[in-house]
């Protein structure tokens, strides 16, 4: 009888895992990607772009306002 319940609670918790497509891996949030080589490229290739691109356009904003204060 124990067992019988065991198989059934087990076939209840089990979800079956149905691997995306490349690119409908693109439809969804980055941290519901399942391949993780993805996740990692996508994130670094993000930071490289986004820190400098950040770091340029901060001091941009603080020259022309400091121009704008100073002169």
């Amino acid at each position: 009888m124990k067992k019988d319940n065991k198989k059934a609670e087990t076939k209840q918790c089990t979800i079956p895992s149905v691997r995306r497509s490349f690119w409908n891996e693109f439809k969804h949030p980055l941290d519901k990607v399942q391949r993780n080589w993805l996740r990692r490229t996508f994130t670094i290739i993000n930071l490289i772009l986004i820190i400098p691109l950040g770091a340029y356009i901060g001091v941009c904003e603080n020259t022309k306002k400091w121009f704008k204060d100073c002169w």
